[in-house]
Formats: C-alpha cells, sequence, structure tokens
C-alpha cells in the first residue's frame, strides 16, 4: 500500500479455508458445474423465513431448485424428475447446510462421471427421492 508517496508493507489475515469458503456460484463457468454436479439445477439456498415454512430446521441442507436445464446436457436432472421448487434436503451423504458453491466442490473431489448419487427433496411437503447421474 502506498501512503504519503511511500510504501508501506500490510498484513491481511486470511482464515485458512478462505479459497474453499468463497461463493464462485455467480461465475459464468458455473453453468457448466451445475451440469456436472447437479445435472442442470440452478440452486438458491433458502433464507430463514423460507426454512420456517417449510419446516426445515436450521443447520439442515435447505436448496430450492430455482431452475432446471431443458436441453442436452443440462436437462439430466429434469429427465429424473427433477422440478422448480423443489428443496433439496439430502444429496448424496450431505443433510448438513451447505451452499450450491460447496455442492460443486463436494461432486468434483468425491466422484466421477456416470456415479449415481441419491438426492432426497421435498415436494408440495413430501419428500421423495431421486438419483442423479453426475456428468
Amino acid at each position: 500500500m502506498k501512503r504519503d508517496g511511500k510504501t508501506i508493507p500490510i498484513r491481511l489475515p486470511l482464515a485458512a479455508d478462505w479459497r474453499r469458503s468463497s461463493d464462485i456460484s455467480w461465475r459464468t463457468t458455473s453453468w457448466d458445474l451445475r451440469r456436472i454436479a447437479t445435472g442442470g439445477l440452478l440452486l438458491k439456498s433458502l433464507d430463514a423465513q423460507q426454512r420456517k415454512q417449510a419446516k426445515i430446521e436450521p443447520g439442515q441442507l435447505a436448496l430450492r431448485v430455482e431452475h432446471v436445464g431443458q436441453y442436452g446436457a443440462h436437462a439430466v436432472a429434469k429427465k429424473a424428475g427433477f422440478k422448480e421448487n423443489d428443496i433439496i434436503t439430502a444429496f448424496d451423504d450431505i443433510t448438513r447446510d451447505v451452499r450450491e458453491t460447496e455442492l460443486f466442490a463436494h461432486v468434483l473431489r468425491k466422484h466421477e462421471a456416470g456415479t449415481i448419487v441419491p438426492v432426497t427433496v421435498l415436494r408440495q411437503g413430501e419428500l421423495q427421492s431421486f438419483r442423479l447421474k453426475i456428468q
């Protein structure tokens, strides 16, 4: 940093896992990650009021399906039966509250293309189970 024409060293403390805690879902490249990890689903975390309405406890996974891809490789989730407004409450072995970004990371670290993962959704107050093929 420069102040009054002088270079002054500064320290910027960062958490040990700062890179993993970043949210990348806004990036254009996330559309490819959505195709790979969620079969073309766009997911948004529920806020406290939405959780209360859906009767989902704090700390439990709660990702609302905002959009379901319709074409080609982005339609894998659609073909598996997912619909807009489904709320994902379990994805593979994840039941704790995570963001869409962490779901991407989980799939990329643990699964190869072709793997089938179990997914539980809350749809109109009823839990339903699906199987999603990782791309």
